[in-house]
């Protein structure tokens, strides 16, 4: 009976055995015969390869599929990827080949390099990963010179193995000599050191000579470098020479899990204030190491309020700096609040970056220094009318009126040889700025008309015959109620509140400064004076 029991057994699991061959075999035949089957992901395989050979067989047949996965299989095992040659070297609608969890090794990156080469439609792969496939710097070599052969390929994960030095080398290698159509790049969780992302950067950033042009050959756009925790400051340093390229094209860096540090933050920041390119920095703000002291780096680098010419130079494209967070919420401590306030005008999506350069001049600089626009004489009014213009679709209010005034009143005062003092224009915009300047402080009687104003203030001005001389630079004059009766040159001219205030230089070198307009006269022809 145990004999009869055991042959029974056998017959059941051999009649099994014969059935599930025959299901894989089925399934290899009809999905090599489909025309309209695009994604075949493949997750387990049934032990004993002459169970599956008819599966492998059938598939050889296939040319729809487009992406082909597989997960967590020994393809090592019956020489899978072998089997599939046909595949590959017929199969001309192929995009992408994904493998995660295959334990590759160097036998296996040898075989999955020889399938690459197989293809003979070399201009339709798109897209590789190797997530987790034990690979090596040696397969790592192996792969990228089999992935030479394809000219289109735009994006490349190689994450969860054990390429360092030698691969990023290769991949470097890869970079510089081909015309490269790369936009994705994903070396997470690696063993990277600072000297292997030299050796990758190096390639990035590499330009070739074709007809006599120089072309950059990286077109890559997001680079993932999350779990390399041997890069330092020296290494994001090099990634900072990469983003201050003229054709860096990168969107999205990646630095999740790694000690960025006062120091790194700082290199970033340097990186970033010469980029127009980088939308997002991401990185976890808790764990990265940044004190207020990077924080602060980054805080200039969105606005730079040192001058206005800084503010307008500062970055205005990055959108994220750290996590995503909603809308930079106030309750994301880890970020400060004047970054978070900075990105979310970056993230306005109705403001281009001239506008957000309005927004920031605006915020930090409320007085305007006219004085190094003179020298462009009548041609700067219509330049800044036209500039307040713009900003009062953006920044509109009673103080972005009275700050237009402003500076046209500072600028008619300084170009006197253009202005009569007691002029339409030079007394009208002294008046308005003086007119909206006392309602804004709450001092004087509100005016309806602050033309009625000008006008009649003219007319007592006149009546008393006294008038406020303006002087430019250059201007010789003489000094009232002071123990001298030498000629001085004006040399510079600043404002208290609307009163200028003179420095003027004698002819023997001394200089004076602080001098008001009253103390003044103009030395004109012929040797006598104008008060």
């Amino acid at each position: 009976s145990r004999r009869s029991s055991t042959r029974t057994n056998n017959d059941n699991n051999s009649s099994s055995t014969s059935s599930k061959a025959d299901d894989m075999g089925w399934l290899g035949y009809f999905i090599g015969k489909s025309h309209t089957l695009q994604n075949l992901h493949i997750g387990s395989l049934l032990k004993g390869e002459e169970h599956i050979e008819p599966f492998w067989t059938g598939i050889t047949h296939n040319r729809s599929i487009q992406s082909l996965r597989f997960g967590g299989c020994d393809l090592l095992r019956g020489n899978i990827l072998e089997k599939l040659h046909p595949f590959f070297r017929f199969n001309g609608k192929l995009v992408k080949i994904e493998l995660a969890e295959c334990t590759l090794g160097i036998n296996g990156a040898k075989q999955f390099s020889r399938a690459l080469g197989e293809c003979t439609h070399k201009g339709s792969l798109r897209c590789v990963r190797l997530d987790d496939n034990d690979l090596t710097d040696r397969g790592l070599k192996r792969i990228i010179r089999a992935l030479s052969l394809h000219e289109n390929i735009e994006g490349l994960t190689v994450s969860d193995n054990n390429v360092g030095r030698e691969g990023c080398r290769a991949l470097g290698r890869y970079l510089t000599f081909m015309s490269s159509k790369l936009k994705d790049l994903n070396l997470s969780y690696n063993r990277i050191d600072d000297e292997g992302l030299t050796l990758l950067v190096d390639g990035l950033g590499a330009t070739t000579i074709d007809n006599d042009e120089e072309v950059h050959n990286c077109a890559l756009k997001q680079l993932c470098l999350t779990g390399n925790a041997s890069i330092s400051s020296s290494g994001l340093r090099t990634v900072t020479s990469l983003l201050t390229t003229p054709t860096c094209k990168l969107e999205q860096l990646w630095l999740y899990h790694m000690n960025i540090g006062d120091e790194g933050a700082s290199v970033l920041a340097d990186g970033l204030a010469k980029n127009k390119s980088l939308r997002k920095l991401w990185f976890n703000p808790a764990t990265c190491g940044i004190t207020s002291t990077g924080w602060n780096r980054f805080a200039t680098m969105l606005c730079d309020a040192t001058t206005i010419n800084n503010t307008f130079l500062s970055n205005h494209t990055i959108e994220l700096i750290g996590k995503h967070y909603t809308n930079y919420a106030p309750s994301d401590d880890q970020i400060p609040h004047g970054i978070r306030r900075h990105l979310r005008l970056h993230n306005h999506i109705q403001l281009t970056t001239k506008h957000i350069a309005y927004c920031k001049i605006m915020k930090h600089h409320e007085h305007m220094r006219m004085d190094p626009f003179f020298e462009w004489k009548l041609k700067f009014l219509p330049i800044m009318v036209t500039w307040f213009t713009n900003v009062r679709k953006l920044w509109d209010g009673p103080e972005t009126q009275s700050r237009e005034l402003s500076n046209i009143f500072q600028f008619v005062r300084g170009m006197p040889f253009y202005f009569g003092n007691n002029s339409g224009l030079a007394v009208q915009a002294r008046e308005e700025a003086a007119c909206l300047s006392t309602r804004k402080r709450g001092r004087g009687r509100h005016h309806a008309c602050s033309s009625f104003v000008s006008l009649g203030r003219e007319k007592r001005m006149r009546r008393k015959g006294g008038r406020t001389r303006v002087f430019a630079i250059g201007d010789s004059v003489k000094l009232d109620n002071f123990c001298t009766a030498d000629v001085a040159v004006v040399k510079n001219v600043s404002y208290e509140g609307w009163k200028p205030v003179y420095q003027v230089q004698f002819a023997n070198g001394e200089v004076w400064g602080g001098v008001g307009a009253d103390a003044l006269s103009e030395v004109i022809e012929g040797g006598s004076v104008e008060k």
